[in-house]
């Protein structure tokens, strides 16, 4: 195993709960961690800058969020969050 993704494909986690994820992924696997986040509730932008901020490395994106159902993390509007932050 190269990496450990952390995913929500239910969308449904909270950007306040996603620093406990990584911290208790940390804990047990010692290994970069990747992020995939749906949109479902619309949180997977807020999310996905969360779990950066803990220390992921890599975040799976889509083009305009095309994904199953509301779909996933689009890369166009985490992008823009980034730089105006």
């Amino acid at each position: 195993m190269d990496a450990l993704a952390l995913v929500d494909t239910t969308g449904s986690i909270t950007p306040h709960a996603v620093p406990l994820m990584v911290e208790r992924a940390r804990e047990r696997i010692h290994k970069p961690l990747e992020l995939h986040f749906h949109s479902d509730f619309g949180q997977s932008v807020a999310n996905t800058i969360a779990v950066l901020a803990a220390g992921a490395s890599v975040a799976h994106l889509t083009m305009l969020g095309i994904g199953e159902r509301a779909g996933n993390t689009p890369l166009e509007e985490t992008v823009i969050s980034l730089l105006v932050q």
